[in-house]
């Protein structure tokens, strides 16, 4: 939910979310730090939650400011395109070639020290990666700026409900010249760019469906520009452990190399030393190159996926206001919802056909529920009868059962009576004698 809230310092309104309360905020206008507390920004007699400023001197201002005459002699843009990655990588890399250069200079004292020789005494790797880290570390600085500053012009009420509660082509003129005198940094941000392209798109088509299909669109384009804007970024990711592979292969030649020196001069023991100290230098080179790439891999990856994040959270918040703020303030000629915006001709056969397409439909329910009793019947009589069959045909099955449970037991008890006479008497069973092939 969104709220209205004054800055105590440059009276400029700000519209925030219920996210920003009891927390401290930036002015987007006069960079003034406001902690905006419930109701404190509001009359005594609102509620803990603000949601609409209602003095009369600060409506009738914002009404001014936005009805004043646009200035002559130079024509407004339209929108700008936003972007989060403005600064030219001339500058970027110039401050992360002096930033490296710097680094590099500070550590000669500690050139004796593990840490120094890491970056000193491994030959050209490790200073390549260190530009390309300082590169990729100047960037993320200059995005996080931007990101704040995106941020910061999410603050602003770019639609104030003074001018309007809906947005219509009679103050569409209003709220698109407000939205011009913005400052020259916030039109430049992805609320801005979104909110005159929506207002720009709904002048020209006068239909709000249509804005709604823009602005889906606009935000799948702000995605895959931000998206855009990590591709280099994702090239020294990939290029810094490449180098230390490079560093790796270096010094194992250099290693290889020293060993077989080292063979050819094995009976003298002096220079036998000083091959074996080439040989552990090069093996040196070779895993510290590695170890330096993987950890400056990871020093760029964790901020850039955090920035990336913010970014992306940020694209979020621009759809949110903009179905919230735009969307649903639309009110364009089209629409039936208040019948007082058609003509009466079309009014009348609307109704005249709505009124046609509601008798047939009655019409279609009546005749489906008679349909739906007559089955409902049916069905109801035919489960009767089959239930009806299987109770004679379950009786007819008991009755046979028994009789033949009867004759075994009558058999049962013969047998037993004639066990009972045969008691100690002896039994001899004779089977008849078989016949050969060849017997007579």
């Amino acid at each position: 939910m969104y709220f209205k809230y004054d800055c105590p310092k440059c009276q400029k309104s700000l519209k925030l979310s219920e996210q920003h309360l009891d927390k401290k905020i930036r002015c987007p206008f006069c960079q003034n730090t406001v902690d905006v507390r419930s109701g404190s920004n509001q009359p005594a007699s609102s509620a803990p939650l603000p949601q609409i400023d209602t003095r009369q001197t600060a409506t009738s201002q914002a009404i001014n400011r936005v009805r004043t005459p646009a200035p002559t002699g130079k024509a407004q843009p339209i929108y700008q395109m936003a972007t989060s990655n403005e600064s030219p990588w001339w500058l970027t890399a110039s401050v992360a070639i002096g930033s490296a250069i710097l680094f590099l200079v500070v550590l000669i004292p500690f050139k004796s020290t593990y840490f120094g020789a890491l970056f000193l005494d491994r030959g050209w790797v490790p200073f390549a990666m260190t530009i390309l880290l300082f590169w990729a570390g100047t960037m993320l600085v200059f995005k996080w700026l931007k990101v704040l500053e995106q941020k910061s012009a999410m603050l602003i009420d770019v639609l104030p409900t003074e001018v309007g509660e809906e947005i219509s082509l009679d103050n569409l003129d209003l709220f698109a010249d407000g939205v011009h005198r913005l400052p020259e940094k916030q039109k430049r941000s992805f609320l801005v760019n979104r909110v005159l392209r929506g207002l720009e798109h709904f002048r020209v088509r006068k239909n709000a469906g249509e804005v709604s299909e823009l602005l889906q669109s606009q935000s799948e384009i702000d995605a895959n520009n931000v998206d855009s804007t990590y591709t280099q970024l994702k090239v020294f990711v990939w290029a810094i452990p490449i180098l230390g592979f490079i560093g790796t292969v270096i010094g194992i030649s250099a290693a290889v190399g020293s060993f077989s020196g080292s063979l050819q001069d094995s009976s003298d023991i002096s220079k036998l030393k000083e091959s074996l100290n080439a040989v552990t230098a090069g093996l040196a080179t070779a895993f510290d190159t590695t170890l330096v790439a993987l950890v400056m891999s990871l020093i760029i990856k964790f901020p850039m996926s955090g920035i990336q994040k913010a970014e992306n959270g940020l694209l979020n918040w621009v759809d949110e206001y903009c179905n919230e703020n735009l969307i649903k303030r639309l009110k364009d000629k089209n629409s039936v919802e208040d019948g007082g915006h058609l003509p009466p001709e079309i009014q009348q056969a609307l109704t005249a056909t709505v009124g046609q397409h509601t008798a047939a439909m009655n019409l279609w329910n009546e005749k489906l529920a008679k349909i739906g009793d007559k089955l409902v019947h049916q069905v109801q009589t035919d489960l009767h009868t089959v239930n009806h069959d299987m109770i004679q045909q379950q009786a007819k099955i008991t009755n046979l059962i028994g009789d033949n449970l009867a004759s075994v037991q009558q058999g049962l008890n013969g047998l037993a009576s004639v066990l009972q006479k045969l008691d100690g008497q002896q039994v001899i069973l004779e089977t008849p004698k078989r016949k050969r092939w060849f017997s007579r």
